[in-house]
């Protein structure tokens, strides 16, 4: 079981390549944020292949579980999951796509843990946000990650806000966040110079997700609770939490701990 093995790092960037390579794996697989670019050079030259992903969007989250299922001979519970993940992406974006540019609300995201650092154009978050239904107000800034201005922030007045939560990297930090924590963002976005005018703000639609339901298979968890927050009234009947549980038991054999999204 996973929980037996050593961990080596709570993200990419804090590992070293030594601890790795005594492992002697034939595969080294990484994602965002990737390797550090010395680490995975080191690997490499150890005669250790490194395959990359960055599966911040269905579209490459899907091959990529194509491509883990023959690599490690598991091509049947690969084809389950793909099929899991894409009935309820299709079942979301089937729901989503009458919608008239009127009734898409206008959504600031906040990425990477910082206020002022959003998704900018050519984005897959910014891509994920506009297919949940949202209209991106950064969609236009050149970058991916662009960074804007507090007052940039207040002027566009958002309808709806989301904070993107990064946990601690540390060795010893917790693998997943706390309800308190998530509140505790809350919080402080909430509390920053100005937002008390902004609509998100004063609507009550200021939303804390976890970076583990925005990358990786468990995106379409984190897709879900964003088109149930733009668009309630299309989604009373999905309970993204209820789905992200069904999912790590069925696919993982492991119970859902921690907090995920707030609120």
């Amino acid at each position: 079981m996973l929980q037996d093995k050593e961990i080596l790092g709570r993200s990419a960037l804090s590992l070293e390549a030594e601890p790795i390579i005594s492992l002697k794996p034939d595969l080294v697989i990484e994602g965002v944020p990737p390797l550090k670019e010395d680490v995975r050079d080191h690997i490499e030259q150890a005669g250790i292949p490194v395959l990359q992903y960055w599966a911040l969007h269905v579209d490459r989250t899907l091959p990529m579980i194509d491509d883990l299922g023959l690599i490690l001979g598991k091509e049947e519970r690969a084809k389950d999951l793909h099929h899991f993940i894409e009935g309820y992406y299709e079942l979301a974006t089937a729901r989503l796509k009458n919608l008239s540019i009127g009734s898409q609300p206008s959504v600031y995201y906040m990425i990477m843990g910082q206020v002022s650092w959003t998704c900018g154009q050519g984005s897959d978050m910014g891509k994920s946000i506009e297919e949940a239904g949202g209209r991106n107000i950064a969609a236009g800034l050149p970058g991916n990650v662009p960074e804007v201005d507090p007052e940039w922030i207040i002027e566009q007045n958002p309808e709806i806000m989301v904070y993107h939560h990064i946990r601690q990297s540390e060795s010893d930090a917790a693998i997943f966040s706390s309800l308190d924590e998530l509140k505790e963002r809350r919080d402080y976005v909430i509390s920053q110079p100005g937002f008390d005018e902004i609509d998100a703000v004063k609507e009550n639609r200021v939303f804390i997700i976890d970076s583990g339901i925005v990358t990786g298979p468990r995106q379409v968890i984190g897709f879900l609770h964003f088109a149930k927050w733009m668009h309630p009234q299309l989604f009373e009947d999905i309970d993204p939490e209820a789905i992200h549980k069904e999912m790590l038991k069925r696919f993982y054999d492991v119970e859902m701990v921690g907090s995920w999204a707030y609120p």
